[in-house]
C-alpha cells in the first residue's frame, strides 16, 4: 500500500503543477494576445457587465471509487494475503449559488452549495472473503474557478476548491473512515453557452489533498484497502443577461422648450 501512498501523492503533485502552469500560461498569454489580435479569440464565457452577477446551478451527475488495477500482495495479521479492489459507479447532485467576480485576475467566477454522493466499492482477500461498503454522504462544497478560451465555441475550467462530507449512512461489512470528511478537491472540465440563458460544464473532480480523517492522503481506507473517489458531473448554470436601461421617449422631468416673449403658457 506504500506504492499507493506515493502514486497518490504523485498524480496530486502532478495536478497541482498543471494547474500553476495553464493559470500562469494563460496569464502570460492573456495581454499579449489582446495586444496583438483582439479578435483572435471570440470570449464565451459570460461577461459580468451583460449578465447578471450571480445566480443558481445544478450539478446532476456520477461517482466513482478508484483504486489499484490487478491484485495486491500484503500481509495481514502476518499471514501473507492476495488482495483484489473493485471500484463502481454510484450517483451524485449537487447544486447552489455561483457568482462572477468583476476584477479577479485569475478566477471568473465561485459557486458554493450543497450535494449528496453515494460512494461504493468492494475488496476481495485470499484467503479471507468480500468486504463490500455502500456510504452516503451529505456534501458542503466551495469552489473557485478559472477559464481559459481555447476556442470560439468552448473554454477550459481549471478549478481548485474544498468540501466537507458527513456520512449519514453506512453500509459496510467492516472497517471505514469516519464520519466526517475534509478535502481540498481540484476539477478539469470543458465548457461552452448553448444559448444566452444558459451554460453547460461536464467536469471531472478529483480530491488532492485532505484534512480529515487523517492528512494529506486523499484516498479513504476501507477495510484494508485504499479508495480515491472522483466525480464526474454535468454542471448547468443559468444565466439571465441584463436588460438594455434606454431612454424613455417622453420624461415629464426633462426641461421643456421656454415659451416666447409675451406669449402665456
Amino acid at each position: 500500500m506504500k506504492s499507493y501512498h506515493f502514486c497518490t501523492m504523485s498524480r496530486s503533485f502532478i495536478i497541482i503543477s498543471l494547474l500553476v502552469i495553464s493559470v500562469s500560461t494563460f496569464a502570460q498569454k492573456r495581454g499579449k494576445k489582446n495586444y496583438m489580435n483582439s479578435r483572435q479569440t471570440k470570449t464565451v464565457f459570460p461577461d459580468p457587465f451583460e449578465y447578471e452577477i450571480n445566480g443558481w446551478f445544478l450539478a446532476p451527475g456520477i461517482t466513482y471509487t478508484a483504486t489499484l488495477p490487478g491484485k495486491q500482495e500484503k500481509e495481514i495479521n502476518a499471514v501473507p494475503t492476495t488482495i483484489e479492489n473493485k471500484g463502481k459507479f454510484r450517483f451524485y447532485i449537487g447544486g447552489g449559488r455561483y457568482r462572477f467576480l468583476e476584477y479577479w485576475y485569475l478566477f471568473k467566477y465561485m459557486d458554493y452549495g450543497l450535494g449528496y454522493k453515494w460512494l461504493a466499492g468492494e475488496e476481495s482477500t485470499n484467503p479471507g472473503s468480500t468486504n463490500s461498503f455502500s456510504d452516503h454522504h451529505a456534501t458542503a462544497f466551495i469552489n473557485f474557478n478559472n477559464i481559459i478560451d481555447v476556442s470560439d465555441i468552448g473554454f477550459l475550467q481549471n478549478t481548485i476548491g474544498g468540501n466537507v462530507d458527513y456520512q449519514f449512512i453506512q453500509n459496510r461489512t467492516g472497517v471505514g473512515p469516519d464520519n466526517l470528511i475534509a478535502q481540498l478537491h481540484y476539477k478539469l472540465g470543458f465548457g461552452w453557452k448553448p444559448t444566452k440563458k444558459l451554460l453547460i460544464i461536464p467536469a471531472v473532480e478529483v480530491p488532492i489533498v485532505s484534512f480529515l480523517p487523517r492528512l494529506p492522503n486523499p484516498t479513504l481506507n476501507y477495510f484494508n484497502s485504499e479508495f480515491e473517489p472522483l466525480i464526474i458531473s454535468l454542471r448547468f448554470l443559468f444565466l439571465r443577461p441584463k436588460r438594455d436601461f434606454c431612454p424613455p421617449v417622453y420624461n415629464p422631468a426633462m426641461p421643456t422648450t421656454t415659451p416666447a416673449d409675451g406669449v402665456s403658457e
